[in-house]
């Protein structure tokens, strides 16, 4: 069994789009438009999410099993490589993604994800709290479900037009499989001890009002080779409430990426996605120039801030098709 997907209309290589928590399809609705530009999208929903079933096997719900339902997407799609987005939940499955099969990731892009990089959980109190949320859902029903807070009804700073069709979705989450995906999901996708390992491309999106993330932010920042990260003016949800930011940091992504592979640059491991070598437990500040960023001083320690006035997509895709191979710049 695979998640529901889908695959839109677009120029160049297949960008995987892995939706957060509670969330559906609906969560890149401000993104497919400007993306599509440079990238074909597929846009999975989580199981119990959205248009995707709800396996009785509660082993399909563990992050392993979820690696290997998106390769048979990738298989089914015939690419032998593609880009991974992730949100939230979906970054920390698109992160676990990238280090099992790094041989078929181009290129990773993940937003604030407080599953990812949680601390392990040796006592098994975690798991115990899944668990009884897991029941608490399985009796309540729909109720329950709603009273979770990241429920996109008590979401307050979303655009109304993504907030409505997120409620709308919202009506086909399935109690069964939001219970499996916090007993058997969430608790086991933390990455946090395995992020040296990391060989491919990465960048960190983060929203820097989201002050509990901004911990994991440093945390990753120090220990993931290969990383970028653009700190945005957003919260959680930094494709949503940064859409065009966000979308511009993306397309720089994927250009960028595309340039080394066809200078031949690709197979250099452990390099940010600005071409410089990112040293073994360092990442990379993202520097200057491609998505137009504004700099600016926090705390004393010099970072890039993507500022309100933005320009055209023009340039990046332009760069963009012209280094895509023949058959991906259709």
């Amino acid at each position: 069994m695979t998640p529901y997907r889908e695959v839109h209309p677009g120029n160049g290589p297949f960008l995987l789009l892995v939706h957060g928590f509670l969330c559906s399809r609906a969560q890149w609705m401000p993104n497919l438009d400007a993306l599509r530009a440079v990238c074909r999208p597929v846009v999975v929903e989580l199981y119990g999410h959205g248009r995707s079933a709800s396996p009785e096997d509660v082993r399909a719900y563990a992050p392993e099993s979820y690696v290997a339902a998106l390769d048979a997407i990738r298989a089914e799609l015939g690419a032998a490589s593609w880009f991974l987005c992730g949100a939230s939940l979906g970054g920390a499955l698109a992160i676990r993604y990238a280090l099992t099969c790094p041989e078929h990731v181009r290129g990773l892009i993940f937003t604030n994800s407080m599953a990812a990089f949680a601390p392990g959980d040796p006592d098994g109190r975690r798991a115990e709290e899944g668990a009884r949320s897991a029941q608490r859902i399985l009796d309540g029903g729909m109720e329950e479900v709603e009273r979770i807070r990241v429920h996109p009804k008590h979401a307050r700073r979303l655009p109304q037009q993504i907030h409505d069709a997120l409620m709308e979705d919202a009506g086909l989450l399935n109690p069964v499989g939001v219970a499996n995906t916090v007993r058997f999901t969430t608790p086991r996708t933390s990455v946090r001890d395995e992020l040296a390992a990391n060989r491919v491309p990465a960048v960190l999106t983060c929203g820097r009002f989201e002050r509990r993330f901004q911990p994991h932010r440093e945390f990753v920042a120090a220990n993931m080779p290969g990383l970028d990260v653009v700190d945005m003016d957003a919260g959680h949800a930094v494709n949503m409430q940064a859409a065009e930011q966000f979308n511009h940091a993306v397309i720089d992504f994927l250009s960028t990426c595309m340039e080394q592979t066809s200078s031949g640059s690709a197979s250099d491991q452990g390099r940010s996605f600005h071409g410089r070598r990112a040293e073994p437990g360092r990442s990379l500040q993202p520097g200057s120039a491609r998505g137009y960023p504004s700099q600016e001083r926090n705390q004393g320690r010099r970072h890039w801030l993507w500022g309100t006035s933005v320009r055209t997509f023009g340039p990046s895709i332009a760069r963009a098709k012209a280094n895509m191979p023949a058959e991906e710049a259709t």
